[in-house]
Formats: C-alpha cells, sequence, structure tokens
C-alpha cells in the first residue's frame, strides 16, 4: 500500500474517532456536506490538500490539510450566546480533545505532528433553521524517508 493511501485513511479514521470521542459532539460527518444535520453540535470534515517538502536529502515532509466546520443549532439562542459561549466552548473541546489524544508520535513508522488553525466564524438559516459555525484547518505534518 502506497504511503498516501495508507496515511489518508489512517488520517480520516483517527480524525473521525477523535471527533466522536468528544463529549459535546452529536454527529461526526467525515465527507462535504449539505450542512443540514440530524444532531447538533456537528462536525464535518473531509481532506482538502496536501503538499510536499523537502526536509533533507533523505527526507520529505508531507502536510495533508483537511477542512473541519463545527455547527451549533443557532434557533434558541441569542448571537451573543452563540458566539461567547456555545461555538468558543465547542470549539475549545475540539482543540482540546485533540491536544490530549492524537497521537503525535508516528503514524504507519513516521514522525507526524499535527496543528489546528481557526478560519471564519458564521452564522446563517440553512434548511433546518438558524446555525453557527467556526471553521478549522487541520494540518498533519508526516516526515518520510525517500
Amino acid at each position: 500500500m502506497s504511503l498516501n493511501l495508507a496515511i489518508h485513511t489512517q488520517l480520516i479514521s483517527k480524525i473521525k474517532s477523535t471527533l466522536s470521542s468528544v463529549d459535546s459532539i452529536k454527529e461526526v460527518v467525515a465527507y462535504p456536506s449539505g450542512g443540514n444535520f440530524d444532531n447538533y453540535p456537528a462536525v464535518v470534515f473531509f481532506p482538502d490538500s496536501f503538499e510536499n517538502d523537502f526536509s533533507t536529502t533523505k527526507t520529505n515532509e508531507k502536510i495533508y490539510r483537511f477542512k473541519m466546520w463545527i455547527v451549533v443549532n443557532a434557533e434558541k439562542f441569542t448571537t451573543e450566546e452563540v458566539f461567547e459561549e456555545i461555538l468558543p466552548k465547542n470549539v475549545d473541546e475540539v482543540l482540546e480533545k485533540f491536544d490530549n489524544d492524537w497521537d503525535y508520535g508516528t503514524i504507519n513508522g513516521h514522525r507526524a505532528r499535527a496543528l489546528i488553525n481557526s478560519g471564519f466564524w458564521g452564522m446563517g438559516e440553512e434548511e433546518n433553521g438558524k446555525v453557527a459555525w467556526a471553521e478549522l484547518d487541520l494540518l498533519i505534518k508526516v516526515q518520510t524517508d525517500n
């Protein structure tokens, strides 16, 4: 099995497992979704891109990027509650779970590191009502030998 196939498959499985173990998250979807969830808070994530970078003459670093959105139902809450309490709490719980549970050691025998950056936070009307979301970018850097 090629490194890329093995890594993508393992990363998706590990990310899904990590997100599913966050107490406040009620639904995890590992593919682009239309935004209609059965349960909130929900997280949708999927691969975004990957790139290679030369580290030394013998090693490369591959960076796997995943897009991730935390989505909360905002129907029964004020904008202040959503953006000052509910959404930040859910984002912090996801970040804490990755910080505590993610294996930053090796994947398939290759050294791995991960980083989560924040993107745009917003609110809008969906088919099931008003929702708010926080965009996150998950970057996983894997060091490989040529």
